[in-house]
């Protein structure tokens, strides 16, 4: 296991080895390369306000699952087909949604 926040350097697919800054080497069987990613913000006035979430994260989710009470009026916005599952949960919590889409469907024929 390697230690948080230390980098890779080199990687050496014949090896099967990667580098890293410590100066240690971790070997491999098998290689992903996660970079990670950022869950989309539209340039929306009020969209960095407290309540307003994106749901990237277990920490995302947690914090909607607190505000999404019975009752509670919930907007969604987009349509990729993992969001179904969300709308879904949301449903079963009693919430009021409302589900923003841009395109003419929700799911892509």
């Amino acid at each position: 296991m390697v230690k948080r926040g230390i980098g890779a350097k080199a990687v050496d697919i014949a090896a099967r080895t990667i580098a890293l800054d410590d100066g240690s080497t971790v070997r491999f069987d098998r290689l992903l390369i996660a970079t990670g990613s950022s869950p989309a913000s539209p340039p929306i006035p009020g969209i960095h306000t407290a309540g307003v979430h994106p749901c990237w994260t277990l920490r995302d989710a947690r914090a909607i699952a607190q505000l999404a009470v019975k009752g509670a009026r919930v907007l969604q916005m987009g349509r990729r087909l993992h969001r179904l599952h969300h709308m879904e949960a949301l449903a079963a919590r009693g919430v009021q949604l409302t589900v923003v889409e841009m395109g003419d469907r929700m799911v892509r024929a």
